[in-house]
């Protein structure tokens, strides 16, 4: 099901994972706090690595 909150997903799950019941799901203020900072999920200057392998029929 879609999030009920026009968060982004992923501030959506860590506000959710928060207010857990369960002190299994919760998760901490340190944790949250970075989700708060980076609600999308890439850093800033972050650039995705290149994969390591054979290039054989890729350039």
């Amino acid at each position: 099901p879609p999030p009920p909150t026009s968060l982004p997903p992923r501030l959506d799950k860590a506000l959710r994972r928060l207010l857990a019941k369960t002190p299994e799901e919760r998760l901490d203020i340190k944790g949250f706090i970075e989700t708060l900072e980076n609600p999308y999920g890439k850093k800033e200057g972050e650039t995705p690595s290149k994969r390591k392998g054979f290039p054989f029929w890729r350039k």
